[in-house]
């Protein structure tokens, strides 16, 4: 939106932006602080999820016995990114309009508004009740992490046996039902 109104990317071709565009300021902050990963807000639960798979992924598929150091350089970059990004906004909005292009720049228009209130509304839906998309997801993510974790054990069965005892894990997998789905999709992918 903005590149349309003043064709740059430049964030020292901006500034004072609050005072010309409020509106878009309004929503672009919302997104930001969804980028950053503010609780209430979609980015939160993303990131949320994925350090803590990153800190609990002690096994051979995951990171191993590295999982603290790249949880430990995974939050490093979440955090030099709000700072790059607390800053990018600052320097975008804050401040005295420094060019006199931007004083003349109008706000957000209806089409625009159109296209982006619905981001706004998933940013917090999805950042207040993850559980409404996770519990469609679970399906396909249990069959995936069953069907991957099979196959690295069967094929690490006959070159690094000393992993994980086969049977055990076929157990496991037979209680918790993830073995009859790979089963019903064998089946069903069979000519």
């Amino acid at each position: 939106m903005i590149y349309d109104r003043r064709h740059t990317r430049m964030l020292d071709d901006f500034g004072g932006l609050a005072k010309v565009m409020p509106w878009y300021t309004l929503f672009f902050v919302i997104i930001t602080m969804s980028s950053i990963g503010l609780p209430g807000t979609n980015g939160f639960i993303g990131e949320f999820m994925a350090l803590a798979g990153a800190f609990f992924s002690r096994t051979p598929i995951g990171f191993g016995s590295y999982w603290f150091i790249m949880t430990l350089l995974a939050t490093t970059g979440v955090i030099f990114a709000a700072v790059y990004m607390l800053h990018a906004v600052l320097r975008l909005f804050w401040g005295k309009v420094t060019h006199e292009e931007n004083e003349s720049l109008t706000d957000i228009n209806r089409r625009e508004t159109l296209a982006v209130v619905p981001l706004i509304v998933m940013v917090f839906w999805i950042g207040l009740y993850p559980k409404f998309f996770l519990d469609r997801m679970n399906p396909a993510v249990d069959s995936f992490v069953t069907d991957f974790t099979v196959r690295y054990y069967e094929g690490s069965r006959t070159s690094e046996p000393h992993l994980v005892d086969f049977d055990d894990l076929k157990e496991r997998l037979q209680a918790s039902g993830g073995l009859a789905m790979l089963e019903t999709r064998k089946e069903e992918t069979r000519p």
